[in-house]
């Protein structure tokens, strides 16, 4: 590599703005851009979510995106623009969507490579190797024929990986809707999921890798003390899968008196959760706790795999309330085999289940998910569907399965009557008053408004 060779990596927003009030650091570039420095490769960052920027492409030899579902709009037409003031730079993209259908984004003329694997290692290989076609975990354009250089092993040892390059982004400008306090940050302690879900993908594989319990408190205490953090939002998909060394972690923060607030709003499994670790989470600061039935259907449970007992869920629920713990539950509606009876158990399950906060979204099919095999090809929807949205149209809307036994009118309709049901009573609003702040409060109320769940 030369030594004037720079990376540009993007996050782009999403195309549809108000459905997204949420944001984050972007702990995958951030780890990506450190793993690079520490490799003597300089690496910038812009993050079109939180911050509005002309960045002149022509300074840079590589430029990266991260493609998520809701921006891949707006990433390809950066990409366009970037591509056109820069054609000697390469493109390369990666993230979630790479991940869920790489072979979708083949048709663009302006990318070069397509990363449908973890980025830190395969990233680094791509920029410094002289022949491309030889780095596992990318679709690679040559002479516009591409070229799929074969699957790419996970990263096993996450403790080797440099903490994420926060430095490289204004923590202020990060805000979650629900939190208790700012400056709030993210972490991931582990990657990979080993269970059978219909509707996942597996983004990181199904195969369970985490940091050591130490090298965790050791990012938390780093964030906190180097950058102000106050809050914290851990994004496992698994993060009390070893049981032991979630206890271990929350053991090492109380010893360590780290003055931190955590939310485990991307949820644990209710069957890897016990009434101890519960009171050491709440001891070592977390003070909201998420859990996923996705149904209170019996029925759909066991059709979609997700491979838990309700009854463990409800157990959990309880337990955190006797602790103190704050609970979020989160819930599914549209799968095509789902009757109204199965909706209705849900919505039952839902109110009954009583978490302090409660979310409901329509179900979304991936492609390369077995779900996705319910859904009628695009060409077979008899609707205007621009390129660019491709087989991801299921989040505008549009989703057709070759058979349902619901229409996607009844899911949006069941699901307004679910959240009507849960919050539009006076004792769950006087509890959201006591839980979030007032600001944050309005915020939530005009989001469900305008995307219309209430």
């Amino acid at each position: 590599m030369r030594p004037t060779d720079r990376v540009l990596l993007i996050m782009e927003r999403p195309e549809h703005k108000r459905f997204y009030i949420n944001t984050l650091p972007p702990m995958g570039l951030l780890s990506i851009a450190s793993y690079l420095e520490k490799r003597h490769i300089s690496a910038d960052i812009v993050d079109y979510n939180v911050e509005d920027v002309n960045m002149d492409f022509k300074e840079y030899q590589f430029i990266g995106f991260s493609v998520y579902l809701s921006n891949i709009e707006r990433s390809l037409r950066r990409i366009k623009s970037a591509k056109k003031i820069n054609p000697c730079a390469k493109i390369i993209i990666g993230g979630p969507s790479c991940i869920a259908n790489p072979e979708h984004f083949m048709q663009n003329k302006d990318i070069d490579a397509i990363c449908f694997c973890e980025g830190e290692e395969a990233l680094y290989e791509y920029i410094v190797s002289k022949d491309k076609t030889g780095i596992k975990g990318f679709l690679i354009k040559d002479s516009d024929v591409w070229m799929n250089t074969g699957e790419r092993d996970w990263i096993k040892n996450l403790d080797a990986l440099p903490f994420p390059s926060l430095n490289k982004v204004r923590l202020n400008k990060y805000d979650l809707s629900i939190r208790k306090t700012k400056p709030i940050s993210s972490i991931i302690t582990s990657r990979g999921c080993p269970y059978s879900c219909i509707f996942c993908f597996h983004s990181l594989g199904k195969q369970w890798r985490a940091c050591s319990s130490e090298r965790v408190v050791e990012e938390i205490e780093w964030q906190v003390n180097r950058f102000g953090v106050k809050e914290l939002c851990i994004y496992d998909d698994n993060f009390t899968l070893d049981v032991n060394r979630a206890k271990d972690i929350c053991d090492l923060i109380i010893k360590k008196k780290i003055k931190v607030k955590f939310q485990l709003r991307n949820a644990i499994r209710a069957d890897k959760i016990d009434y101890d670790l519960c009171e050491k989470m709440h001891k070592a600061g977390v003070w909201l706790l998420g859990v996923s039935p996705e149904t209170g259907s019996e029925r759909t449970l066991k059709n979609i795999r997700k491979e838990i007992n309700l009854d463990d869920v409800t157990k959990v629920v309880r337990q955190c309330k006797e602790i103190g713990l704050a609970t979020f539950s989160c819930f599914m509606i549209g799968f095509p085999f789902e009757t109204l009876k199965d909706v209705q158990d849900t919505i039952r399950y839902a109110v009954n289940l009583n978490t302090d906060i409660m979310q409901c979204s329509r179900v979304v099919p991936f492609p390369h998910t077995e779900l996705f095999k319910y859904t009628k090809p695009v060409h077979e929807i008899n609707i205007e569907i621009e390129k660019d949205k491709g087989l991801f149209y299921g989040i505008y809307g549009e989703v057709e399965y070759k058979k349902s036994i619901l229409t996607q009118s009844d899911f949006k309709k069941l699901i307004k009557e679910l959240y009507r049901k849960y919050y539009l009573k006076p004792s769950r609003i006087f509890k959201l008053i006591r839980l979030l702040q007032p600001n944050l409060l309005a915020r939530l109320f005009l989001y469900s408004v305008s995307t219309g769940n209430l």
